[in-house]
């Protein structure tokens, strides 16, 4: 009787702690980029958005990426889309919604979403190539947006949530986001 009473506790804890790893996130993550195609640090990323894409986009994970500036035109875009194959769909975010909802205020800056928990998972940086504009690290020491899209996959808790972006400032005096 002990040994039954035993196992049904056993299996209740495991079955509890599985129950909530899977409550981490949903089966809906959005990784959106903020970027700027006239931005030196935005086009030397530009080969790993494609590489981020190809090693992470599933049915849970999809990726976007909005332009707030509006020097940021829709043929710019186009070319900077095009120049580093990226896959997923680029958009102006003129009237800074998603720049403001996010509080996205560098480019570029990379936000893990959950769509359906209406949660920020990650924001930030990719990683800590840079320490300061134009300044390059000589050895990337922590890839953070790798990092949290590994912590999804595995149902892990993401250890660092936010980090701070280095880049170019998004223009929030464009005269059309007034």
């Amino acid at each position: 009787m002990r040994l039954r009473f035993l196992l049904i506790v056993i299996w209740t804890s495991f079955s509890t702690l599985a129950l909530s790893q899977s409550d981490l996130y949903s089966d809906s993550i959005s990784v959106k980029f903020f970027l700027l195609d006239e931005c030196r640090i935005c086009q030397y990323y530009g080969p790993e958005f494609q590489q981020y894409y190809e090693d992470y986009k599933n049915d849970q994970i999809d990726f976007i990426g909005y332009f707030p500036n509006f020097s940021s035109k829709k043929e710019n875009i186009a070319r900077f889309k095009e120049t580093h194959s990226i896959p997923f769909h680029l958009k102006t975010d003129y009237f800074k919604t998603q720049s403001k909802k996010f509080n996205a205020e560098v480019l570029p800056t990379v936000v893990v979403y959950d769509e359906v928990k209406k949660a920020i998972l990650y924001a930030g940086r990719i990683d800590d190539r840079y320490h300061k504009v134009g300044q390059q690290k000589r050895v990337i020491t922590s890839y953070d947006l790798k990092n949290a899209l590994d912590s999804i996959l595995a149902d892990k808790p993401i250890s660092v949530k936010n980090t701070q972006a280095i880049g170019c400032f998004i223009n929030f005096a464009d005269n059309i986001s007034k």
